[in-house]
């Protein structure tokens, strides 16, 4: 096994840059971030696998950005509590957020909206891996399986109407760990549902596995 020391020194890099200036201005400077860390990650990951594949590279590029997109939201009422604020300034001044006012008396109308934008771009990089997940190997959906907590999140937020401090963001869901094992194992349980000649559950929406025969 051969892990690429590239991605642990553009790891590195960027977080040593981020400390310097946690600050971001654009959604694009957010998504860097993102790619620098949380997709390098995964690409780590899909080499400890053995895996040296465009496609999967492509998916895990975009499930990291959402990881780190959504890893910001979910940071932001402890960065508030400090007295900080880590979500892009550019996006935040179109919608008018006086961060202050959010501070002290939580989340309003524009800071509703921010949060909504953001979680928007981070849904995106979900639907565009799901829809390049075609040609990824199924033995790639370990590196990958951080994606179902990732969205199940972005799927609370929505509930909650992009209120970061609604405290239903905060609980753990017990149905979560047997998620995430139901469909690491669903091939070995045959847990699944057959769809165009694929093994078909939540996470092979990203990942289609042709491993078996089609059941029915």
């Amino acid at each position: 096994m051969h892990l690429s020391q590239a991605w642990f020194n553009r790891i590195i890099d960027e977080r040593d840059a981020n400390l310097a200036n946690p600050l971001y201005t654009r959604m694009h400077d957010v998504e860097t971030y993102a790619e620098h860390t949380a997709s390098c990650l995964l690409y780590l990951h899909l080499e400890a696998l053995g895996l040296a594949d465009v496609h999967a590279d492509h998916v895990a590029s975009h499930i990291g950005k959402a990881l780190g997109i959504t890893a910001l939201l979910r940071g932001t009422p402890r960065h508030l509590a400090a007295r900080e604020f880590h979500l892009p300034s550019q996006t935040a001044a179109k919608h008018g957020v006086a961060v202050e006012h959010v501070r002290r008396h939580g989340a309003s109308e524009p800071f509703r909206n921010l949060v909504f934008e953001v979680a928007t771009a981070a849904h995106g990089h979900i639907a565009t891996a799901r829809a390049h997940a075609k040609g990824v190997p199924a033995s790639a959906a370990p590196a990958l399986l951080l994606s179902i907590p990732c969205e199940a999140w972005l799927n609370r937020l929505q509930d909650a109407r992009f209120d970061l401090f609604d405290p239903s963001l905060a609980r753990k869901s017990w149905m979560l760990p047997w998620t995430i094992w139901k469909h690491t194992n669903c091939c070995e349980t045959q847990d699944y549902v057959y769809e165009d000649r694929g093994c078909y559950c939540y996470l092979s929406r990203y990942i289609k596995c042709t491993s078996h025969t089609e059941r029915r």
